[in-house]
């Protein structure tokens, strides 16, 4: 039954793509620019194909796609070893393999094992595994959704593992200070006892902080930011190349995590605390912010003019638009951007 409840979601999905139109970029690749221009006037002006945000959008899509149209699709190599290509794919596969290991697999995938070292056991350990935890992962995450555009990118990103890691650190320090740890032969774990019913709570509410700032920061970030920093030519195998990296290692840990649980018991927690705040700084270094731009528009985040570490580059860590003109402004947008292009190639080729 469980299961079965499960599919539902994704029949409700399926249904609704039945009805949703093609990508305008799609469109545009095609050669079907018309249905692409009725796809946007009906996105951003109630069909009004005049309006001219949709003008100055339909150019900007019209510019990349004819700059792009000379490049075949590259190859997965490619992806990896190109130096066109390389640091869109560092960015979207480290950031899939970042979320992983932040120790999320601990709650979701043990739960019941991890509620029962800080003293919950039985029926209780599983309601607040299971329940509790899952209502509030649910709600953060759902916040993050809504709520993405307004934070940006680079701020959950560098807020979020930061605060994780505290919660792993503070959890850690609950169990081998109050919880007594010892080795249990019958069972061969490490387990603990919490006489201290305060330090137990403690460590209980800081796992339910972590899932909290967990959903409300990095859970749905990287499905997102893969997508905005692969040209489009490169979009479908780079979002695919970075999705396997997510599933591999999210495999790796599920097999892993129960021995890591029994033979390191708190340690584990310290070190996933240590990697969250790592996370954070390398977020600071590397990460370019993609909020409020266009697909288009972000291919100028990459160009050889740029810094590789971003936080020396102050208009990469903003929000908002990289040109002069915005898409109010019409056809000027795209002829900026146009240009910018063309400049950062001919600096490129000479280089």
């Amino acid at each position: 039954m469980c299961y079965g409840f499960q599919l539902i979601p994704g029949a409700i999905v399926g249904a609704i793509m039945l009805f949703r139109p093609e990508s305008p970029r799609w469109l545009f690749q095609h050669d079907r620019s018309e249905e692409a221009l009725q796809v946007l006037a009906n996105l951003h002006a109630k069909g009004d194909q005049n309006a001219p945000v949709v003008q100055s959008e339909y150019e900007e899509i019209r510019v990349v796609v004819e700059y792009e149209r000379g490049t075949p699709a590259p190859s997965y190599m490619s992806l990896l070893v190109d130096k066109q290509y390389r640091r869109r794919t560092a960015l979207a596969m480290g950031l899939q393999f970042m979320q992983q290991i932040t120790g999320v697999n601990i709650i979701l995938y043990y739960a019941a094992k991890v509620f029962a070292q800080t003293g919950r056991t039985g029926p209780q350990a599983a309601l607040l595994a299971n329940g509790i935890e899952s209502a509030l992962f649910l709600v953060a995450s759902i916040s993050l959704t809504l709520l993405m555009d307004f934070y940006g990118r680079r701020k959950p990103l560098i807020i979020g593992p930061t605060l994780m890691g505290i919660c792993m650190i503070v959890v850690a320090s609950m169990m081998v200070g109050y919880g007594s740890p010892f080795f249990n032969e019958a069972t061969q774990e490490v387990e603990f006892n919490f006489v201290n019913t305060a330090a137990g709570n403690a460590a209980v509410t800081f796992m339910f902080l972590y899932m909290i700032t967990f959903g409300a920061s990095i859970a749905s970030l990287p499905w997102t930011y893969q997508n905005e920093v692969f040209p489009i030519n490169a979009r479908g195998r780079g979002t695919a190349l970075s999705t396997s990296v997510n599933w591999f290692v999210n495999f790796w840990l599920g097999l892993y995590m129960p021995t890591a649980l029994n033979e390191g018991a708190w340690r584990v927690y310290y070190v996933f605390g240590c990697i969250n705040i790592g996370i954070s700084v390398v977020v600071f270094l590397f990460f370019p912010e993609t909020s409020r731009r266009t697909l288009e528009e972000l291919d100028l985040l990459f160009t050889p003019n740029r810094p590789t570490f971003v936080f020396l580059d102050k208009e990469a860590c903003q929000k908002g638009s990289l040109l002069k003109h915005g898409l109010e402004s019409g056809a000027d947008a795209a002829k900026e951007l146009e240009t910018a292009l063309v400049t950062s190639t001919y600096r490129d080729e000479k280089e």
